[in-house]
């Protein structure tokens, strides 16, 4: 990476390099910079390995970063979150929290016509008991998105149901949109 501009550097860093190397780079304001309408908070919400990712995301956390976010694929802050390699539920749920409050919705569709949550769905090493704190999260946020119709032409709460595994969840939608009185 020498001869590349550190602006340019940081981002990839923040991506793809540990906190160590993050920290050695970073400057004060980087916080708060772009690279083509993307933070450097989102790009290092897409760090592939999750100890370096968590540190890179609370350090910036704590410095009240951008949270701009443009993308080819059309996915938001939460898709990148909850698809995730080795995520952490009470970590990621405390992120999500900080986007809800940001005004990041999880009623928002990806290309590929899918919502931040579906991403959940098949990682099967974690029950619905484990995912409990990111679904607190989901279900408190203004519009959780339980109707839309989602690829495949179903409404989420239907394709939970498809999910055998997933029943605590499916159960849980199905009391919420009873309460909400919306039960088409």
């Amino acid at each position: 990476q020498e001869g590349m501009p550190r602006h340019m550097n940081i981002f990839l860093t923040a991506n793809m390099k540990t906190f160590e190397d993050f920290v050695a780079l970073y400057s004060e304001g980087d916080e708060a910079r772009a690279n083509r309408g993307r933070s450097l908070f989102s790009y290092a919400l897409g760090n592939c390995e999750a100890e370096e990712r968590y540190k890179i995301v609370d350090f910036l956390l704590e410095r009240n970063p951008s949270f701009a976010h443009k993308s080819g694929d059309g996915a938001s802050l939460l898709h990148i979150l909850l698809s995730s390699s080795d995520p952490d539920p009470a970590r990621d749920a405390a992120i999500a929290q900080v986007l809800v409050d940001h005004g990041e919705t999880f009623n928002c569709l990806d290309n590929r016509k899918r919502l931040p949550l579906q991403y959940l769905l098949p990682l099967h090493r974690y029950s619905d008991e484990d995912l409990a704190p990111i679904y607190d999260v989901v279900f408190a946020s203004p519009d959780p998105g339980f109707t839309t119709v989602v690829d495949g032409g179903k409404p989420f709460h239907e394709l939970v149901r498809a999910f055998e595994d997933r029943h605590i969840l499916a159960d849980r939608i199905d009391n919420y949109l009873r309460a909400q009185g919306d039960t088409h």
